[in-house]
């Protein structure tokens, strides 16, 4: 009898799906190592020869610039959305090796990281199925497709996001457990560092990543329905020891008196994630001009009118207390949409794809399809839940879609390999070719021309920002001071190797946005001018022939009225001469002095 069942259950065994890798998984070939690392560099040194690199927003350039201590009277080192320690360690390296652009550099870094850790994947797969070169051509279509438009444009936010979310991935299937750790040390290094670089560069990217692979690693590791909880979390307690350590250093690193901005700090992030303010109805024209200074105009600098109490009474409470905003949903919606049809299109190429496969494996096999369907619907269900979460409740910017729909192909390419799909595509060959190919001519096209709008865009402002800069330059010892948002936005298409810097002895003052309510800021002011003061600053602004405002006539009505009514002092701005600043055509902003009336 014994020997009459055995028989039976080798077939049960060959019918059911192969997971991958079928053999056990081999150390990375020296060939293979040298594509995974040499491979990228020349795609990213390609693509900067060819294309240049810019800056996608202003902030990364203002960091660059208060960093260096061009914008402050010392190097500024408190930024909200980035570690001290981060910070610190800019601020070291610029004080002793000023003409490198480590900044720049770091964002290239990072970006290389994501994009050799996307190789690394890719050999883990098909490595001994496939041709080396042939990996290595796939590694160049990844880079092309998904990352040249949608991560090249650096800020740092993006290349934190792909290092965290690849190295925790890459992780959980390289070193499992105690046993392959020990034979791949350098790897398990070299993939915490990965890490550890990116978590430091953004705090809530690295917070944003971890936790949604470390989801998706729970997910992905339902076998009979049981998850095996206690085997993967070894793989994720290096991250989250490096999670808490930094964040617990982090801690006490707010330097005693800075607890005022910290806190007004943290009001005005809230109001700009969430723009939603509470019913407030001026008692006076100061009030009127106060709130605007907080809320609108971002001119913050006025301790003395800007305070903690009232940026409390003016700015939105908790999000469920007023409700949804509804115009801004609707905004973060539009954002989503142009970024998944038009800059990540193959994201949803390759979805679209992953899900025909899977339906096509369940149509063949209901039992052993089954779970799969199951984990594969319910990732990118739980995919758009967390998308959907992030822009009803949180300011979602495109330069987080993109990232992040990066790492869910990923996932999915895991899902799709891990589960067995490709011999699917073995017997159905002509169908998945047909699916592929009707994929691709559907999101491909508007890909490419979209990329080729965005190159374009891009290098045009980035031209502008050159001549900008060039022009400010000409000046001498001059103290300048951008307003309004979009004095600040002059910086963005800033070129992360080049830099922007400031020559001749020029230098910035920030009396605009929150980082004006700073320690350092105030230090500046009273460095600069002799007094953080308002109801003496312009007093002294007006008497100086070297300090020039980068403005426009709306923000300079705004400014006019605020110290007439506050200060009782009125003053007129008038144009440098001889020309007007090259943006001046474009946005109206123009070169000013400050004058007493």
């Amino acid at each position: 009898m014994g020997s009459k069942h055995k028989p039976k259950a080798n077939p049960v065994k060959q019918q059911q799906a192969p997971r991958i890798p079928a053999r056990k998984f081999e150390n990375y070939t020296l060939e293979q190592y040298l594509i995974v690392f040499l491979l990228p560099v020349l795609l990213l040194y390609i693509s900067y020869t060819l294309f240049g690199s810019f800056f996608e927003t202003n902030d990364d350039p203002r960091y660059v610039l208060a960093m260096k201590g061009v914008a402050t009277p010392k190097p500024y080192d408190n930024f909200i959305s980035v570690y001290r320690f981060t910070v610190d360690w800019y601020i070291w390296l610029y004080q002793h090796f000023p003409t490198v652009a480590w900044y720049g550099w770091s964002m290239f870094l990072l970006l290389w990281f994501a994009v050799a850790n996307t190789g690394l994947l890719l050999f883990y797969f098909l490595g001994g199925r496939l041709s080396n070169w042939i990996i290595a051509l796939m590694i160049a279509a990844a880079y092309l497709l998904l990352f040249l438009q949608s991560e090249y444009y650096m800020n740092f936010t993006r290349p934190a996001i792909l290092a965290t979310g690849t190295s925790v991935l890459l992780f959980a299937l390289l070193i499992p457990d105690k046993e392959t750790l020990k034979k791949r040390k350098l790897m398990a290094g070299f993939l915490i560092i990965a890490f550890i670089l990116g978590h430091l560069t953004r705090i809530d990217a690295g917070y944003l990543a971890f936790a949604f692979c470390a989801v998706f690693l729970v997910l992905n590791s339902f076998k009979g329905m049981k998850i095996w909880s206690v085997k993967l979390l070894y793989p994720l307690l290096p991250f989250l020891a490096v999670i808490m350590l930094v964040k617990v250093s982090d801690s006490f690193s707010i330097r005693k008196g800075n607890e005022d901005f910290v806190e007004k700090a943290r009001l005005l992030k809230e109001y700009d994630n969430y723009q939603n303010i509470r019913p407030f109805t001026p008692e006076n024209i100061r009030d009127s001009l106060t709130f605007d200074a907080a809320v609108r105009a971002y001119y913050l600098t006025d301790n003395s009118t800007v305070t903690v109490n009232f940026l409390k009474k003016v700015t939105g409470g908790p999000l469920l207390e007023q409700g949804i905003n509804y115009k801004k949903l609707d905004e973060s919606l539009k954002d989503f949409k142009i970024s998944i049809l038009g800059d990540s299109s193959p994201a949803l190429m390759f979805t679209v794809f992953f899900l025909f496969c899977t339906l096509l494996y369940y149509w063949k096999d209901k039992k052993q399809g089954g779970p799969l369907l199951f984990r594969f619907l319910f990732f990118q269900v739980f995919f758009a839940g967390l998308l959907l979460t992030l822009i009803v409740f949180m300011k979602l910017p495109a330069r987080i879609y993109n990232p992040m729909l990066l790492l869910f192909v990923l996932c999915n390419f895991i899902l799709f390999m891990g589960s067995g799909l490709y011999t699917v595509l073995d017997r159905f060959k002509m169908i998945t070719a047909i699916a592929g190919l009707a994929a691709a001519i559907i999101f491909i096209p508007g890909y490419f021309s979209g990329t080729h709008k965005n190159l374009k865009n891009y290098s045009m402002f980035g031209r502008i920002n050159n001549a900008m800069v060039e022009n400010m330059n000409s000046f001498k010892n001059t103290i300048f001071i951008p307003t309004n948002i979009s004095a600040w936005e002059v910086h963005f298409a800033t070129d992360p190797i080049k830099e922007m810097n400031m020559l001749n002895g020029n230098s910035y003052v920030y009396l605009s946005i929150e980082l004006s309510l700073a320690p350092e800021t105030q230090d500046q002011l009273i460095a600069k001018f002799g007094t953080n003061d308002h109801s003496k600053l312009f007093k002294k602004i007006s008497e100086m022939d070297n300090v020039v405002f980068i403005s426009d006539d709306n923000y300079n009505n705004f400014l006019g009225a605020y110290y007439h009514f506050l200060y009782g002092q009125d003053y007129k701005f008038e144009p440098v001469q001889p020309y007007p600043a090259p943006l001046y055509k474009n946005n109206g902003l123009n070169y000013y002095r400050v004058r007493k009336m």
